[in-house]
């Protein structure tokens, strides 16, 4: 990022601006840059839960929250005006099955917010970093390839929602060539762990999360046939991509964040009968339980290894440690099933 014009944290800590802070991820980059004593602007569609809202109140840094619409341009520009970085986390995911139901909303807001958002950076009188959360669905095809999968690798995304995350990539790439400052696009893996629930605009479920809602029902574990793949814990997502935000400046534009240990939802199921002694086993002829369109297919191997040369130590859970880390925080929080 060489020649790139850097923003300048108010006093010791940086104010953060994060949309689509009351979802999955983005609830997590909140708990995480508030526990490094950042100031956060959560902006979200909707009000932030009150459950999060008591748990992070008590951490180090300052959180504001605010009900906007990531489109409306306006609105972005009041709000980033207060910040020194913009985590652009805002976006729809539905299935391959359902998408052409909701195809205008999905464009309008996956790529018309990210416009919006990139926009509204333009008015500031200072550089803003911005680390945009893209997806590896923009791989598309290549993801059951052969070859390990590295930021060189084409992008030929198979899906409308990889269609946007793409096109929105491009859109802050350029951003950066016109205005001269850092941008960041971090394409997570399939992401699981703390705060994942059904928020209305993330369709297709972990089967982690399926299985612990099934295990506190007392159901047997409708399990179907999952090859292993690269998952991701919610809690090790949050880290990079705040590392990508207010850590040092990134030495690229483009990141895989993803483990390379693969896990395997049998491995969480195991856990789960160690802590539900009573589950029946048995896999159900009927199983409900649904991820994606093609959940047996084996994957390609996804390198992380340019993340790793700037954030040595990530990530800080193996699968193993994810999924007790993850049962751990759900008996806590049982009202998240």
């Amino acid at each position: 990022m060489k020649g790139m014009r850097q923003p300048v944290p108010s006093e010791s800590a940086f104010t953060v601006l994060v949309t689509g802070a009351s979802g999955f991820v983005g609830l997590n980059v909140v708990e995480q840059l508030l526990s490094q004593a950042h100031a956060v602007i959560a902006v979200s569609h909707d009000e932030f839960p009150p459950v999060a809202l008591g748990e992070f109140l008590p951490l180090d840094g300052r959180l504001t929250t605010t009900v906007a619409d990531v489109r409306d341009t306006g609105a972005m520009k009041r709000l980033v005006a207060s910040a020194d970085v913009v985590i652009h986390s805002a976006a729809i995911t539905v299935s391959d099955d359902h998408e052409h139901a909701s195809d205008n909303r999905i464009l309008e807001v996956n790529i018309g917010g990210t416009r919006s958002v990139l926009e509204a950076t333009r008015t500031c009188d200072r550089p803003i970093r911005i680390v945009y959360v893209s997806s590896g669905a923009v791989y598309g095809e290549a993801t059951f390839g052969s070859e390990e999968i590295t930021e060189h690798t084409a992008a030929q995304p198979a899906s409308l929602y990889g269609l946007t995350k793409l096109t929105s990539e491009v859109l802050v790439r350029q951003h950066a060539v016109l205005s001269g400052t850092t941008t960041v696009n971090a394409r997570l893996s399939a992401v699981f762990g703390p705060w994942e629930r059904n928020t209305g605009v993330r369709e297709t479920l972990s089967p982690m999360y399926q299985l612990a809602a099934a295990a506190q029902q007392g159901e047997a574990m409708p399990m179907l046939e999952f090859a292993p793949r690269n998952w991701l814990y919610a809690r090790d997502a949050a880290l990079a991509i705040t590392h990508l935000a207010v850590g040092p400046v990134p030495s690229h534009n483009l990141y895989n964040v993803t483990p390379t240990l693969w896990s395997d939802p049998d491995e969480w199921a195991d856990q789960l009968y160690g802590r539900y002694p009573d589950l029946d086993p048995t896999p159900s002829d009927g199983s409900t339980l649904h991820y994606d369109s093609e959940p047996g297919r084996l994957r390609a191997p996804v390198s992380n290894s340019r993340l790793r040369s700037e954030l040595p130590d990530w990530p800080r859970f193996s699968p193993a440690e994810a999924f007790a880390d993850y049962l751990t925080w759900l008996e806590r929080h049982p009202e998240y099933l």
